[in-house]
């Protein structure tokens, strides 16, 4: 379980204070997926990073399974990111010299692990990925590197995904794909929280919590 006790991300900015999350209390938890959705700015993206062990509360606690997230020290918060939480990135973020094989097994390769063939493989066939692996970011549509994307951020089962707007901008097909992905891995007793615009997201969550400059407006 992942709980935001009165969490709040200031930011410094031309000499003006930006609240990007303000006082913000939620719980997200295993078995459930659960989303965060607002505007652009809302704080949607800030308070996943947060949530992910890569951004500092400016006040208030993030707990995952009752540890205070940033009590750790660097180094277990690091072995944290790396054994617990898969973060898709709104961006992909794939390294574009390697190719969607290296890309997907790179999470295996920090961790010294002896199956990196067949988890990859074992990904790759679930997002339809088998007859890409070859290929590099460049020659992929978008639909296929947010996919890689996913899969890199899953080959390593985490007990933790975080997804910052999965599925924008992508067709029909490939927004089925990943929101089936997502769905699976929350009935497997993952903790799996996007933030997303997106209403069929939306509407197949078990939760949903509305952000309105940086707190909650509501949660159902």
């Amino acid at each position: 379980m992942i709980k935001v006790d009165h969490a709040t991300k200031t930011f410094l900015k031309s000499g003006k204070t930006i609240h990007a999350v303000k006082d913000f209390c939620w719980r997200a938890l295993p078995g459930a997926f659960s989303v965060v959705y607002g505007k652009s700015g809302s704080g949607k993206s800030t308070l996943l990073m947060m949530m992910g062990g890569m951004m500092t509360p400016t006040r208030g606690c993030i707990e995952v399974h009752g540890q205070d997230l940033y009590a750790l020290t660097h180094s277990r918060r690091n072995a944290f990111r790396r054994d617990c939480v898969g973060f898709i990135f709104q961006k992909f973020l794939l390294l574009p010299y390697f190719t969607v094989y290296e890309n997907i097994a790179l999470p295996l390769s920090m961790k010294r692990c002896d199956l990196i063939e067949k988890k990859v493989l074992e990904i790759a066939g679930k997002l339809d990925l088998s007859d890409r692996l070859d290929h590099y970011p460049s020659e992929l549509s978008i639909g296929q590197q947010q996919r890689v994307a996913m899969a890199r951020a899953l080959v390593k089962d985490p007990d933790i995904v975080l997804a910052d707007e999965p599925t924008g901008n992508l067709d029909h097909d490939n927004r089925d794909i990943i929101l089936q992905c997502l769905m699976a891995v929350a009935a497997a007793g993952k903790v799996v929280v996007a933030a997303t615009h997106d209403k069929e997201l939306m509407g197949k969550a078990h939760h949903k919590t509305r952000m309105v400059e940086g707190g909650m407006e509501n949660s159902i």
